[in-house]
C-alpha cells in the first residue's frame, strides 16, 4: 500500500471518528465494553471444555464437574447476552449516523455555489458520495466495526498464540502460510468490488433518473398520451442490463476465489487435526489440551484472518467514504461580504460590463451587459428562448457570479454585502418554481409566519382556500396526506406568486409569471400587479408581450446581450427593431 493510500485511510478514519466523537461519543464506550466481553468469552471457550474433559479423565467427582459446568455455562450465557445487547445498541447508532450523513449531504448541497449544482461532474460526485457512504461502505458503523474488530482480534490473536506456542508451535507456521494465501484471494475480491463500484456509479444517476420518471405520477400524462412508456422501459432495460453484466462478472470472480478459499481452509484443518492427533498419540498432549489447542488454532486463524480482512475492508471502504469526503470538500460559495445594506427605500442596481459562462466551458451565455435598474422601475425582459434572460436574473439574485464585470448595489459591489441581507432584497418566482408537499400556509409563509391573509386575497386564492376542509392548512399533493390537494397549474402559480409577495422584498421578479394561466386569468393577474407592486421594483420575464404595457422600460435580449432598451412606445416605432417584430407577431392577441 503506497503512502497516498495510507494517508487516505488515516484521513478518512480521522474524519469519521471526529464526527462520532462530536455527536455520539458514547459509541466509543460501548465498543470498549463489547471488546472486553468478547475477550472474556474467548477465555471461557478456550478453558471450559478442556477443563471438564480433563476432570472426566482424572475421575474427578461428577458433582464437582456439574457445579463447574453450571458456573461456566451461567457466566458464558450472561456474557453472550451482554455482548448481544451491546451489539444491538451499537447497530442503533448506524441509523442515527446514516441520517446525520444525509443531513450533511443535504446541507452541503445548499452551500456549494449554485452554478456548480448544474455541473455534471458535481452531480456525478454527489451520486458517488451517496453510494459510497450509504451502500458500499456500510456507513459509519460499517467502517467503525472493522476498526474495533481489529483491536479485538489483535488481542485474541495474542491470547491464542500464547496457548499454541508452547504446546504445538507447528500450527503457527501452517496458519501463517494459509493466511498469506487467503489474504491474496481476498485482495483480488476487493479489487474486483472496487472496479465494479466505479462502473456502477457511472450508471447510477441515469438508472435512478429513469426509474423516477416512470414512477412519478406527475409525468403520467405525458408518458401515457405520447406512448413514451416503451421508450422509457427500453432505456431503463438497457441500463439494467449494463448493471447486471457488471454484477454477473463480479459474482463469477467472487465464486472462483471463494472456492479456492474453501479448499485451502479444508486442507489447513486436515493438517492441524493430523498434527495434534499425533501429539496426543505420542502423549505430548492430553485430550483436554488437544481440544484447547484446536480451539486456540481456530481462534488464531480466524482472528488473524479477520485482522487482515478488516484491514482490507477498511482500505476499500475508506476509498468509498472518501467520495463522500470529496463531496463535502467542494468549496462552499464564498459569501465573505459583511457590509450592511442601507435601510433606505430606494436602491439602485447596476451591471457594469458583465459577462457569464459556465465553469469548464468557453461558451458565453451573456456578454458585456451594462444597464441600471432604478428603484420602483417596472421592467419587462423579453427575447427569444436561450437569449440569457433567466441567467441575467440569476446573476442579479447572486445565484451566479459574473465571469467578468461587476454588479453594484448602490454603487458597491454586491460581493461586499452580507449575502443573506442581499438576497432578502428579492422575491422571485422562477418559471420552474417548486411547491412542496407541505400545507398551503407553509408553502407561502416559508420561515415567515406572519398572517398570509392579505397575499391570499391579492392573488385571488381566497375562494379556493375557503372551499377547502382545512383551509390554508390543507396539504399540497398527496405523497404524505391522502387529504392533500392537486392544485391546477394556475393555482400553483398563484401560490408561488403569493409566496413571493409575502416575503415583501423591495424587488419582485417574475420569470414567466403567467405561463400556466389562461388569458382571462392572465388579465386578472396583470390588472392587480400595478397595485401589488406599486412601491416595488418589478422585473417581468415573459414571452407574452402584453406585460410590456405595464412597464416603464423594456430590455430586449438577443445574441447573448441586451440589444435594445426603451419603452413600448419608443421600441414599437422602430420597424427594424427586434421588439417591433416580436410584438407584431403577437399583436393580434392583445389590445394595447
Amino acid at each position: 500500500m503506497n503512502k497516498t493510500k495510507i494517508f487516505q485511510v488515516m484521513h478518512t478514519l480521522k474524519y469519521i471518528f471526529f464526527i462520532i466523537w462530536n455527536n455520539r461519543r458514547s459509541y466509543f464506550y460501548l465498543w470498549l465494553l463489547k471488546i472486553i466481553f468478547d475477550i472474556f468469552l474467548l477465555f471461557i471457550s478456550l478453558n471450559f471444555l478442556p477443563l471438564i474433559i480433563d476432570d472426566l479423565i482424572k475421575d474427578v467427582s461428577i458433582k464437582i464437574i456439574f457445579v463447574k459446568a453450571i458456573i461456566f455455562t451461567a457466566i458464558e450465557g450472561l456474557s453472550y447476552l451482554i455482548s448481544n445487547i451491546l451489539t444491538l445498541q451499537l447497530e442503533k447508532y448506524n441509523t442515527y449516523f446514516d441520517n446525520k450523513f444525509l443531513e450533511m449531504i443535504s446541507k452541503k448541497s445548499m452551500e456549494i455555489d449554485y452554478q456548480d449544482t448544474e455541473n455534471k461532474m458535481i452531480l456525478d460526485q454527489i451520486e458517488k458520495a451517496k453510494q459510497g457512504i450509504f451502500e458500499y461502505s456500510g456507513g459509519m458503523h460499517g467502517i467503525s466495526q472493522h476498526f474495533f474488530n481489529i483491536i479485538s482480534n489483535i488481542t485474541k490473536t495474542f491470547i491464542a498464540i500464547s496457548v499454541i506456542a508452547s504446546k504445538a508451535p507447528l500450527i503457527l507456521l501452517i496458519i501463517s502460510m494459509l493466511l498469506i494465501i487467503t489474504s491474496y484471494y481476498n485482495y483480488k475480491i476487493n479489487i474486483t468490488e472496487a472496479s465494479a463500484y466505479e462502473d456502477m456509479s457511472k450508471t447510477a444517476r441515469i438508472f435512478t433518473y429513469f426509474l423516477y420518471q416512470m414512477i412519478c405520477f406527475e409525468n403520467g400524462k405525458d408518458i401515457r398520451l405520447y406512448s413514451a412508456e416503451e421508450m422509457m422501459l427500453e432505456k431503463g432495460s438497457k441500463i439494467i442490463n449494463e448493471r447486471f453484466s457488471i454484477i454477473e462478472k463480479q459474482s463469477s470472480i467472487f465464486l472462483k476465489y471463494n472456492i479456492k478459499t474453501t479448499i485451502s481452509n479444508s486442507l489447513k484443518n486436515s493438517i492441524i487435526y493430523l498434527y495434534l492427533g499425533w501429539l496426543v498419540i505420542t502423549e505430548q498432549l492430553t485430550i483436554g489440551l488437544f481440544i484447547k489447542a484446536i480451539n486456540a488454532g481456530s481462534t488464531l486463524f480466524s482472528s488473524s484472518q479477520l485482522i487482515i480482512m478488516d484491514l482490507q475492508e477498511i482500505i476499500k471502504k475508506t476509498g468509498y467514504i472518501s467520495e463522500f469526503i470529496n463531496y463535502m470538500s467542494i468549496p462552499s460559495v464564498n459569501h465573505n461580504g459583511s457590509r450592511k445594506i442601507k435601510n433606505i427605500p430606494n436602491h439602485e442596481i447596476e451591471f457594469k460590463n458583465v459577462s457569464f459562462k459556465y465553469p469548464n466551458t468557453e461558451l458565453y451565455v451573456l456578454k458585456n451587459i451594462s444597464i441600471k435598474i432604478y428603484a420602483r422601475d417596472k421592467i419587462s425582459i423579453v427575447g427569444l428562448n436561450g437569449a440569457g434572460k433567466t441567467t441575467f436574473i440569476k446573476l442579479l439574485c447572486g445565484l451566479y457570479k459574473p465571469s467578468s464585470g461587476d454588479i453594484l448595489l448602490d454603487g458597491v459591489n454586491i460581493n461586499e454585502y452580507d449575502y443573506q441581507e442581499y438576497i432578502s432584497l428579492f422575491s422571485v418566482v422562477f418559471q420552474d418554481f417548486k411547491l412542496f408537499a407541505f400545507s398551503i400556509k407553509e408553502n407561502i409563509a416559508q420561515n415567515n409566519y406572519d398572517d398570509i391573509t392579505e397575499v391570499i386575497n391579492k392573488v385571488g386564492l381566497r375562494q379556493k382556500i375557503d372551499a377547502l376542509l382545512f383551509g390554508e392548512n390543507t396539504t399540497i399533493y398527496k405523497q404524505f396526506d391522502e387529504n392533500g390537494i392537486e392544485p391546477s397549474g394556475g393555482e400553483q402559480q398563484k401560490i408561488a406568486i403569493a409566496r413571493a409577495l409575502h416575503k415583501n422584498s423591495p424587488m419582485v421578479i417574475l420569470d414567466e409569471p403567467t405561463a400556466a394561466l389562461d388569458p382571462v386569468a392572465e388579465n386578472e393577474v396583470y390588472a392587480h400587479f400595478n397595485k401589488l407592486t406599486q412601491n416595488k421594483t418589478t422585473l417581468y420575464i415573459s414571452h407574452r408581450l402584453s406585460s410590456c404595457q405595464f412597464c416603464d422600460k423594456i430590455f430586449v435580449f438577443s445574441e447573448k446581450t441586451i440589444k435594445e432598451i426603451g419603452t413600448h412606445e419608443e421600441l414599437i416605432k422602430r420597424s427594424d427593431s427586434i421588439y417591433y417584430k416580436m410584438f407584431n407577431a403577437q399583436a393580434q392577441y392583445y389590445k394595447i
